[in-house]
């Protein structure tokens, strides 16, 4: 295995937390554009918002288990995909559950992706 410099590992795990926070960037700032188009409820877009915490929570303990199986570079970059995957789902939701099963998997793959 390759030894990497202090450099690439820094400019590395900075390019991931661009790519994250890209990722986020683009979904909070549509949020009142999915409120309106699904005339969700402050209470119910509330609900909604907090399946993104709820699947942190569930994903927590499988997180140091799959990056001791698998390695942390491993489920970075799949949990980055996945992320580049999602994101297209989470532009169209025609209703509030699939809205909230996307934001239970964004929560999930966002634990995933900084638990390295």
């Amino acid at each position: 295995m390759q030894q990497r410099s202090l450099q690439q590992v820094r400019v590395s795990v900075s390019l991931i937390f661009l790519i994250h926070g890209l990722i986020i960037a683009t979904w909070a700032s549509r949020i009142p554009a999915f409120q309106a188009h699904l005339h969700l409820s402050p209470a119910v877009l509330g609900r909604s918002l907090m399946m993104a915490a709820i699947g942190s929570v569930l994903a927590m303990p499988a997180a140091g288990w799959l990056i001791n199986k698998f390695g942390s570079l491993s489920i970075v970059i799949g949990s980055t995909l996945g992320f580049a995957l999602y994101l297209p789902l989470l532009a169209t939701p025609i209703s509030v559950l699939p809205l909230r099963v996307l934001l239970l998997f964004n929560g999930a793959l966002a634990v995933w992706l900084i638990v390295r």
